[in-house]
């Protein structure tokens, strides 16, 4: 057998061929790649997409859905963390929500008001009237 042997060949049958795949599909997975087996590759969702299943040509990737978030190197979508959100399907991080604003749940595609003269607290998880204000010379993203 070639070292190179693809998975996708007919010597599926063959045990030295069978064992060659086995270890090259636990060397991916334990990196959260996937093996491609048309070509016995280790290959990974893009950024703000995750892994849906197999298809005729491949890994199927799917957008995550607004409150969820998936970073470059993970092949499922996360919920947002609470005083966090993503407004729209594919995002690869979560924004923090605004100053006067909160997302009381982890997950939330939005950020609630406060009433006037209210803030959110310091993980952004409740409105109060004294706020801890914490200046921060970028915008807030959380991703992993």
């Amino acid at each position: 057998f070639e070292e190179e042997a693809s998975c996708a060949r007919s010597n599926m049958n063959e045990t030295a061929a069978l064992a060659r795949c086995m270890a090259s599909y636990e060397n991916c997975s334990s990196s959260g790649f996937h093996l491609d087996f048309r070509v016995n590759a280790c290959v990974m969702c893009p950024a703000g997409t995750e892994v849906e299943g197999y298809g005729a040509s491949g890994l199927v990737c799917v957008d995550c859905a607004a409150g969820k978030f998936a970073g470059e190197d993970h092949d499922s979508c996360a919920l947002c963390p609470v005083g966090t959100y993503a407004s729209q399907a594919g995002a690869s991080m979560c924004l923090r929500c605004p100053l006067d604003q909160i997302a009381k749940h982890t997950g939330a595609s939005s950020c609630l008001a406060c009433s006037p003269g209210r803030y959110s607290n310091h993980d952004g998880s409740r409105c109060v009237h004294n706020p801890t204000i914490i200046s921060v010379a970028a915008p807030f993203v959380y991703s992993f």
